[in-house]
């Protein structure tokens, strides 16, 4: 059963989002191994809504050990941090979209 997990996380500035997010597209395979997909969308300024895929309960509970320490180092600098969690019932992926769309 694959678990997805979707984060919220809302920064009190511009500044402070672009500052401590700055590497995370970089290390965001070797920080979460286990994840078959993950998606970060800037929602507004100072905010970014993340959306992970597991391949089980137990894979999406170490991440969350990560993303909890990631969080306890941001402090004072987040707003607003609320996640979801359940089980992928569904999905579609365009290949062509993947080969051409995604920053890397």
């Amino acid at each position: 059963m694959s678990v997805a997990r979707i984060n919220m996380v809302d920064w009190r500035s511009e500044e402070l989002f672009v500052e401590k997010t700055k590497n995370t597209a970089s290390t965001m395979r070797q920080s979460f191994p286990n994840a078959e997909i993950m998606l970060r969308i800037k929602t507004t300024p100072t905010s970014v809504v993340a959306i992970s895929i597991y391949p089980s309960q137990e894979k999406a509970d170490d991440a969350r050990a990560e993303l909890d320490k990631r969080m306890a180092d941001y402090g004072d600098a987040v707003k607003d941090h609320w996640f979801l969690e359940g089980e992928v019932i569904s999905a579609h992926i365009n290949e062509e979209w993947v080969k051409n769309s995604i920053k890397r």
